[in-house]
This record gives structure tokens, sequence and C-alpha cells, in this order.
């Protein structure tokens, strides 16, 4: 349940309390139609249908895949950007409860269908990210709705901050915000080049890459890890579109160096785009223990972007999307259907 958690008893409009009057009809209608997603998945692998997706090729010559999963024939209303490792194909849960939304979902560069963009000899900083879904945005008839999860938040942000007029406003669940003093000692670790022992950069690299098949995969990961709070719809989602078949073994599509050398990235001080923020911004955390997000990084941006609405989930983790399915496709619903067109 999501509840008011207040950090700082001095300033108790850290966190807003969303209101909570969903109809209890429209509740029913999503939890059948995720019953009924996990039920397709159930048995058989590459079910999914495929998407229908647009390709978005960037001032370098790379190509990007952009997915539309949801009413594929309307200019898109929301864009999500998926986390470090993962792909659009992750929160097909999600999404299927959003077939009225006309969404759009990048597989970044590195990752997914977009994976041989990724080019690590040339690849410095989550600018990259940022460059490739402004490439995009600029092509848009019309602004959309920006969501994203991790470091698709982040980058989110980022692109929101330099292009306001094209951005109705923005959905970030769980960004990778850092502190002041987590950024200060970031960049001591990079200055002194110990950026790799961080354990997501050393836990990347050592992610094992190779499977005899996408059952092997699944439970190898199920219950474990980062996926023990999943579903059994979303891993499959996950693992379904996570690998290549070459020559028999099962590889990740997101390798394991790309993957390590996103995180050694993570951007220091998200704050200068933060400042600039000038859209609708919605910010949807988890439990402090569990955030990208964390107290002190809450309270920066509560000064630095007044207009945001931060919400938590006090019992979830950074994986949020894929512990709150159905209330945040109802959140997500309300925010974009009372936006005009």
């Amino acid at each position: 349940m999501l509840i008011d958690t207040v950090v700082d008893r001095h300033d108790p409009r850290l966190f807003h309390r969303p209101h909570e009057d969903e109809k209890s009809a429209e509740i029913a209608d999503v939890r059948d139609r995720e019953l009924r997603l996990a039920s397709t998945c159930e048995n058989a692998w590459m079910t999914q249908t495929p998407w229908p997706h647009d390709v978005v090729e960037t001032a370098e010559g790379d190509r990007l895949c952009v997915w539309r999963p949801t009413a594929a024939g309307q200019p898109a209303r929301l864009h999500f950007a998926h986390a470090t490792g993962f792909h659009a194909h992750t929160y097909a849960p999600l999404f299927a409860l959003l077939p009225d939304i006309p969404v759009a979902a990048w597989d970044m560069r590195g990752h997914g269908a977009s994976a041989p963009a990724g080019k690590l000899a040339g690849f410095n900083s989550w600018r990259d990210y940022a460059r490739d879904l402004g490439t995009w945005l600029k092509q848009q008839e019309q602004p959309v709705w920006l969501a994203g999860h991790s470091v698709g938040a982040t980058v989110s942000a980022q692109v929101a901050a330099e292009y306001p007029h094209q951005v109705r406003g923005l959905i970030l669940i769980e960004p990778v915000f850092m502190s002041r003093q987590m950024g200060w000692l970031m960049r001591l670790g990079r200055l002194s080049g110990r950026q790799g022992a961080h354990k997501l950069v050393r836990g990347a690299l050592r992610r094992r890459n190779g499977f005899a098949s996408l059952d092997e995969a699944y439970q190898a990961y199920r219950g474990r890890g980062a996926f023990r709070t999943w579903s059994q719809a979303w891993l499959r989602a996950y693992v379904e579109y996570a690998f290549r078949d070459e020559a028999g073994t099962w590889m990740l599509r997101c390798e394991p160096a790309w993957e390590s050398r996103s995180f050694a990235l993570t951007p220091a001080s998200p704050w200068a785009a933060v400042r600039k923020l000038s859209v609708p911004t919605h910010v949807w955390l988890g439990a402090d223990a569990h955030s990208t997000t964390n107290l002190a990084a809450r309270r920066s941006l509560r000064r630095l972007c007044s207009h945001a609405r931060l919400q938590v989930w006090p019992d979830a983790s950074h994986f949020l999307p894929m512990e709150h399915t159905e209330d945040l496709a109802l959140r997500i619903r309300q925010l974009v259907q009372a936006s005009p067109d």
C-alpha cells in the first residue's frame, strides 16, 4: 500500500500522498488482463506476438529499435525507457495493462534489438543514451510523456531538461539520482581508478553468458538476485528477448561488458538537469534501503525541483514496476489521459 513517508519532520511536503480514487471496475479489468498475460506465458517460449517497431538512425549512423507495444497505428503519447541490462519487452506485463495508450519503448544502444549499436570504445557517458532519445523525440509530431525505470528515468529527465517544449511530462520510476555525498564518493573512486570496485560493475562482468536453452536461463534466474521479487510473467518476458541463439547457445544480447560499463558510467551528479526541469514531474520510489534515490537525494530533488510530486511505495524495492504493476499502470493511464492530445 502506498503511504506518506516523512523523512524530515520539519518538511512534511517531501512526499505527496496520491489520490486513491480508482474505480473498482477498472481495477478488476486490469487484474483480469494481467492474469490473461500470465497464463499465456505458462508453458511455451516465444508466445508474445511480435510488436511493430520503428528504426531510428543516429547522427553517427547507428540504428536503434523503438518498439510500439500498444496502439501502434497512432502517434506515440508516451515513451518508456528501460533499466540497464533489460530491454523493452521486459516491461510487457506493464504495457499489457495500457492497451489504450499509444506507447513507444526503445531498446537502448547495447541492449535488446539495439545491441549492435553498443560500441564500447566510444561509450563514455550516459549522455550517449540521452542523445539517442533526443533524436527520437525530435522526430515526433507532438509532445509526449517520457517515462523510464532506473537509467531510463535518469536519461528521460536529461532529455526533458533539454527539450521541454517537446515533453508533456515525466514519470521517473526509481531514477538513479545520487546524493551529493554519494556523488563525491563516486568521483573519488573514478579519480583513484576504483570505479570498477562497485558491486554492480563487478557483478555484471561476472554474469553468466551462455545457456543451453531459454528454460535453463529462466530456471537459473527464478527467485534469485535481482529477480527474486518478479512474477513468472515478468521474468519470462525478460528472458524471452534477453538472448540470441548462437549455434545452439543462448547468449545475452546486452553483453556483460556493456552492462558493466553502463553501471560504471552512472552520473555522479544529476542535479544540473534536475534544476532545469520545468515539465510536470512525477517521481515514484521504493523503500529508501532499496532505492537508487536515497533520502538525501530526495531532499535535494524537492529543493531543486519544487514542483515534482514524489510518491513512495514503502514495501517496494528498486524493481517497483515488477512489484506494483497494476498500480503503476493505473497511474500512468490517469496521467496520460488527463493531458491534452
